[in-house]
């Protein structure tokens, strides 16, 4: 299984790597912070179990604090594009023992109090850690 930890690494990751100046923020907002800065979190966690896969959906939402906030529509432009380039289409996922590339499926943006709120949504499926020897053989089929 991919664990949650290693989704939102991998998407600092990218972050880092398109905005190196830019630090990620790992405490509460409301706390405060430095601009420019960026402030990731996921919502909207599903996670349906099948048989033998397990479907988990997840919808990744970016803030962005404009270095100044009274004059950063033209900031908060040219970080979107940039967003958008970066989260077009997947993103892969590491952990100690196996990578996934994960599709992004929507990205959607808003300006609320000056500030970018970028989201998308992706999903990937995942073997579940299930030895086959453990499930039961079928005993007998007939057929008429």
């Amino acid at each position: 299984m991919i664990p949650v930890k290693s989704i939102v690494r991998s998407i600092n990751t990218k972050i880092i790597e398109e905005f190196p100046e830019i630090p990620i923020q790992s405490r509460d907002v409301k706390e405060g912070f430095s601009r420019p800065s960026f402030f990731l979190r996921l919502a909207n966690i599903e996670k349906e179990t099948f048989l033998r896969v397990t479907l988990r959906q997840m919808t990744c939402r970016v803030l962005y604090f404009a270095s100044n906030r009274y004059e950063s529509d033209l900031e908060n432009l040219e970080i979107l594009d940039r967003l958008e380039k970066v989260f077009a289409l997947n993103f892969s996922v590491e952990t100690e023992d196996l990578a996934k590339i994960v599709t992004i499926s929507d990205t959607r943006s808003q300006f609320v109090d000056d500030v970018l709120e970028f989201e998308f949504d992706f999903s990937f499926y995942q073997d579940n850690d299930s030895d086959d020897e453990e499930l039961p053989l079928m005993e007998e089929l007939e057929m008429s």
